[in-house]
């Protein structure tokens, strides 16, 4: 079975759903494919919380009503803005009540592959339908982008793993295991594990970790000395919140070095206490080399002129994500060799588009071109308002459908 759209959207994550969203709203004749809020319903594992606040996890609304406090408030949930986080699941059900609400026609059904095509791009869903799209903007790749250190990288997955791969860590109750990492995924990665009845052991080159401070909703003075922002307080955070041109035209060594260090690696503060004397903290030591022995991990560190082994059944990696072309196997070779790339990730317009016309990016893989902001839920309203409207302009046939095919006393409003 061969259809036609004018944007097709790949994943449906908080980015894929509120680029459905505005489309919607504007009109635009789109299809939008992938599980609701996959990578938070398998990869999230029970018990891990939010460190942004709940203001600073909106999806993006065109009419702003859609809101994590509504969705709160409807199901009869507790909601508060600064002094309890917001657990994973939760904010995965408010994404699914979010698609439901305003990208009701989601498919749920994989893209298999995406190759140009004389009208733009040819699609292939899982279980056999071809859809041709005039553009196509991604919005997946995160899972795909999970980074594990090269020293363990070669080991087998039973024994070292990345930290989004589990969506529970009882399976490691009675068994030691290393944590590589001084983040939060990290950080409440130990704190789980030693809940589950594991015996975990952090490893991190950090010499010490940074916990964040308590907040509480500032008073106007503060405001006007430090910004509150989704991102934290201060006037950098502003700019890194709403991320201007001016940062998509800066050289790109400052972009990257701006990505990878502007929000480091920080705990929040309601963590502490489950991590500081729950479990050792090995702070300050580098990776060596690893081994396979005996169904065990042997993990070599060291530090100054220290060397020190570790056993382990199994060693978790919160490293982080780092876009490349492997992050996007649904895309042809062709594509990924027509794609511009710098750093691992899509060189990309002003509006979100790859070298390849048509072709857009749009979350983790635009980060480089407009901010940190775009690692968090927080970069999603800029990114679909810029991108969306770009679309728009250049489907008004698509719009023109749509309202024709509204009601008349509709339409006429």
């Amino acid at each position: 079975m061969l259809t036609h759209t004018d944007v097709a959207i790949v994943g449906a994550g908080p980015y894929g759903l509120s680029a459905g969203a505005h489309l919607a709203a504007r009109g635009v004749r789109f299809r939008i494919f992938g599980r609701a809020m996959q990578s938070w319903r398998s990869n999230m594992p029970r018990g891990m919380y939010l460190k942004s606040r709940g203001s600073a996890s909106n999806l993006a609304d065109p009419t702003g009503e859609h809101t994590l406090e509504r969705f709160c408030r409807s199901i009869g949930s507790a909601y508060s803005e600064w002094e309890r986080p917001i657990s994973g699941e939760l904010f995965a059900q408010y994404g699914e009540w979010f698609q439901k609400s305003l990208v009701p026609d989601l498919d749920a059904r994989p893209v298999v592959s995406c190759e140009a095509d004389s009208d733009g791009f040819r699609l292939r869903i899982e279980g056999g339908e071809t859809v041709t799209a005039k553009s196509v903007v991604v919005s997946s790749g995160y899972m795909a982008s999970a980074r594990i250190p090269a020293p363990v990288a070669g080991l087998p997955p039973e024994l070292v793993s990345h930290s989004s791969r589990h969506s529970s860590f009882e399976s490691f109750c009675g068994k030691d295991v290393i944590v590589i990492g001084a983040g939060q995924s990290a950080l409440e990665s130990a704190a789980l594990l030693r809940e589950a009845g594991a015996r975990p052991c952090l490893v991190a080159r950090r010499r010490e970790i940074v916990w964040s401070a308590p907040e509480a909703e500032p008073t106007l003075l503060q405001r006007l000395r430090r910004p509150t922002t989704a991102l934290g307080a201060g006037w950098k955070m502003v700019f890194y919140e709403h991320p201007s041109l001016a940062f998509h035209h800066l050289p790109l060594s400052l972009r990257r070095r701006t990505v990878d260090t502007a929000l480091g690696p920080v705990g929040a503060w309601w963590l502490r206490e489950r991590v500081i004397d729950q479990a050792p903290l090995l702070l300050g030591w580098r990776l060596g080399d690893a081994r396979a022995e005996s169904g065990s991990v042997v993990l070599r560190i060291e530090r100054d002129d220290e060397t020190m082994e570790l056993r382990a059944s199994h060693l978790i990696a919160a490293t982080g994500y780092r876009v490349g072309p492997a992050s996007f196997p649904f895309l042809s070779p062709a594509l990924k060799r027509a794609i511009r790339w710098q750093f691992g990730s899509p060189v990309l317009s002003r509006h979100f588009e790859s070298s390849v016309p048509g072709l857009h990016f749009i979350g983790l893989a635009s980060a480089y071109s407009f901010g940190p902001v775009m690692r968090f839920v927080a970069g999603a309203p800029v990114t679909v308002r810029r991108l969306c409207g770009y679309l728009a302009a250049r489907n008004p046939g698509s719009q023109a459908i749509a309202l024709r095919a509204m009601p008349q006393g509709q339409a006429a409003a």
